[in-house]
């Protein structure tokens, strides 16, 4: 019961009671702001918060009832700390979110716009790299491109192109086909089937076998394949 033992450390002779959001609850997408709300109620003393405030958080937090604010690495991971600082501190004052990109909580509609833009290896350093694919390599036409989507699992056999064609039909726009053909040394994968995943939208594909990779740009004006046998 945080507020019995917000009451017990007043009776202790603490300040204050703070609730501090780990990183691990930071990753899961827990926020705090019920139970700041709670705490600030029924706490005789000041109610602290700390872990992953931004400018937005923060003025969320005020608004729970949080007395005291402790903000870390939106400031001194900001390239501009005086710029950030002001930015937090009238967040603050007037509890009204300022918009940031420093330590932000993106919605389940707004991840695909977030992974566009990190990089494979913050993912799998945020993620303390669990979850990564092996023996998959780029082969991209323009390097510039970012490849994001929900992944359209495809698992085949040496020559055999059924399912990866299904897995056109079944994919949506944005989505990601990726095939396991299982170390074949045929393709799978070729010139035509890159134009119809493209002309159904899909985000791009990647399929793992011995020899050269499939290379298609799925998000230029032009497709390339090399998917030779």
């Amino acid at each position: 019961d945080p507020v019995a033992r917000a009451r017990r450390a007043a009776e202790l002779g603490a300040a204050a009671v703070c609730w501090h959001v780990g990183i691990d609850m930071q990753m899961q997408g827990k926020t705090p702001f019920a139970l700041i709300e709670e705490l600030a109620r029924g706490s005789p003393i000041p109610v602290a918060v700390a872990g992953g405030l931004n400018s937005e958080s923060v003025a969320r937090a005020a608004r729970a009832g949080a007395q005291i604010l402790i903000v870390g690495g939106a400031i001194t991971k900001s390239p501009k700390i005086v710029e950030a600082t002001r930015e937090i501190r009238r967040a603050i004052d007037t509890q009204k979110e300022v918009s940031t990109e420093l330590f932000r909580r993106y919605s389940g509609t707004e991840i695909r716009e977030a992974f566009l833009k990190v990089s494979s290896p913050n993912v799998t350093d945020a993620m303390q790299r669990q979850g990564a694919m092996h023996g998959i390599q780029p082969h991209l036409t323009d390097r510039t491109v970012r490849m994001v989507g929900p992944a359209v699992t495809v698992v085949t056999r040496d020559g055999d192109w059924a399912k990866p064609v299904e897995a056109i039909d079944r994919a949506g726009p944005g989505d990601v086909i990726v095939i396991d053909a299982g170390g074949s040394s045929t393709a799978v994968w070729g010139e035509l089937a890159s134009w119809s995943a493209r002309g159904r939208g899909v985000g791009g594909g990647r399929h793992r076998r011995r020899g050269p990779g499939h290379r298609c740009d799925l998000g230029q004006s032009g497709c390339r394949s090399s998917a030779g046998t």
